[in-house]
């Protein structure tokens, strides 16, 4: 037993020994060699290109100094009156900029509450508010809006009885921008935003998108197999408080759009899922939600628009008048994509065969400043024959169209006319 000891512990040994001969024998050297440059950096944020838009009261233009400071001085002498300019924040430096801090104040205060007549707003051009870790980055500039009025419907009482004088004072500090910095998206214009960017715009409520501001999009035609151009308008922008009502029509409230593409599909009722419609004799039963129409534009036409564009329409809710059958007691509710106008949306005020009352719906803001009325319609003659989603309201036949500004129920619901399909974006 001794012996076999002995031979383990020299098996041992030399087995160490060898193991400490190859650690000794094998070495490697690793090395980082490196030159670092400090390329020359420069820090320039400054103020440029101030401008006055033309509806302001005549003022002097603001003036820079040391290109840090703005000042301004105007007289509002009456409701209404209003001052407002643009100014730019240019990083002209190699540095990305950050906002550190903004302080507002009037008359040397930190503004809590602006007397009643008056108005005074500090925003981007977009109209997004500015805040704090906004970025503005190296080469870039920002563009800032102030405005200051004197409010226009204001109660008597609340005039000022003697000559006032506010000064106002907008401090931005910029600091380089680190990890907190916020980028922001600002939208240019309809007509060169993406659709991305244009719903950015419609949620910040841009004044840069306005009534009559045009786009173009591609529709695939599937007769001739090309992508046909159409021209996208927007045709309102505002939303009145009723707009807030449940019984209210969404229609015309908020950002509505026309997709300017004449579309022909027969509004007859062989489409119809309703029962009680058997021939086209009952052409208006079931009134919009029933028709052709409303399945082709929600359906097969949905589906051609751009995605970038479809993905953003809202569903809207649509209430649309009813013909005279007595199986169709009520006006129609339905929730489309795409949808047609009523009468009073185009001519704002109602016609005795839209059974569509002013309380469930409105005139477009594009219609309305055009002026277009019952018997003022020259601004819409240049459009031939286009369906509205209307049922007339003393037959159950017929849906209303428009032909050359006037409007017509005296063809059934196959006479073909085009289709000007609606939408919404919020």
């Amino acid at each position: 037993m001794r012996r076999n000891k002995k031979s383990l512990y020299g098996i041992l040994i030399v087995l160490f020994l060898f193991l400490g001969l190859g650690y000794a024998a094998l070495t490697t050297n690793l090395s980082i060699n490196g030159i670092s440059h400090v390329d020359s950096a420069s820090w320039n944020v400054y103020w440029d290109n101030v401008q006055v838009t033309s509806e302001s009261v005549e003022a002097p233009t603001p003036t820079i100094s040391n290109q840090t400071t703005v000042s301004y001085e105007v007289t509002l002498s009456q409701p209404g009156d209003f001052y407002e300019f643009t100014v730019d924040a240019v990083n002209a430096g190699t540095i990305d900029a950050m906002i550190d801090t903004i302080t507002q104040k009037m008359n040397g205060s930190d503004i809590t509450e602006l007397p009643s007549f008056l108005e005074y707003n500090f925003s981007y051009e977009d109209g997004q508010q500015v805040d704090r870790y906004h970025l503005l980055k190296s080469g870039e500039a920002n563009t800032y809006h102030v405005y200051v009025g004197y409010k226009q419907d204001i109660n008597p009482n609340d005039l000022p009885t003697s000559n006032q004088t506010y000064s106002f004072s907008i401090d931005i500090t910029f600091v380089q921008a680190n990890n907190l910095a916020i980028e922001l998206v600002h939208p240019k214009s309809f007509a060169t935003d993406s659709w991305d960017i244009i719903k950015k715009g419609i949620e910040i409520q841009t004044p840069l998108y306005k009534v009559g501001d045009t786009k173009t999009i591609f529709i695939h035609n599937d007769t001739y197999n090309y992508n046909e151009s159409k021209t996208i308008t927007i045709f309102n922008t505002s939303t009145p408080e009723e707009c807030n009502n449940s019984n209210y029509s969404e229609t015309a409230c908020g950002f509505v759009f026309e997709i300017n593409e004449s579309v022909w599909k027969g509004m007859n009722s062989y489409y119809n899922a309703n029962a009680n419609a058997q021939n086209v004799g009952d052409g208006n039963i079931g009134g919009w939600p029933a028709t052709e129409a409303r399945e082709f534009l929600n359906g097969e036409y949905f589906e051609k628009l751009p995605s970038e564009l479809a993905d953003i329409i809202e569903t809207t809710k649509v209430i649309s008048g009813h013909g005279s059958d007595p199986r169709d007691p009520d006006n129609f509710i339905s929730y489309d994509k795409l949808y047609l106008l009523s009468v009073v949306e185009v001519f704002g005020e109602e016609e005795k065969r839209d059974t569509l009352g002013f309380n469930q719906t409105r005139q477009l803001d594009y219609y309305k400043k055009m002026g277009v009325s019952i018997s003022n319609t020259e601004a819409i003659r240049s459009r031939s024959d286009w369906y509205l989603r209307t049922a007339v309201a003393n037959f159950h036949t017929n849906f209303i169209y428009i032909k050359n500004g006037e409007i017509k129920n005296n063809f059934a619901c196959t006479h073909k006319s085009d289709l000007y399909p609606m939408f919404r974006i919020k």
